[in-house]
């Protein structure tokens, strides 16, 4: 969890860095909020499959997420140094 802003902003293209760091966090909290909202209707309604549903919404976006980041990701800076292609490094940073 705490790798990964920064590996998106270093992924990221320089005018979207600063902008993807602040949705990460605020991902972090809206998440929160929206399980302790869950959690209360649960608990209003006496299901016992509270934390099924809690489970399966979390795997579930991170299995969606583990699969698009190979759509997404550009190489890195220290890729780009690794392959030679110090030019294209200077722009990425």
């Amino acid at each position: 969890m705490a790798i990964s802003p920064l590996y998106l902003k270093e992924i990221a293209p320089k005018e979207l860095r600063r902008m993807l760091g602040l949705f990460f966090s605020f991902g972090k909290i809206v998440g929160v909020l929206v399980v302790i909202i869950l959690e209360l209707i649960f608990d209003a309604v006496n299901l016992d499959i509270g934390w099924r549903v809690l489970l399966s919404l979390t795997a579930g976006f991170s299995v969606l997420q583990a699969v698009l980041i190979f759509f997404f990701a550009n190489s890195t800076p220290a890729e780009l140094i690794e392959k030679g292609e110090h030019d294209e490094a200077r722009k990425v940073i």
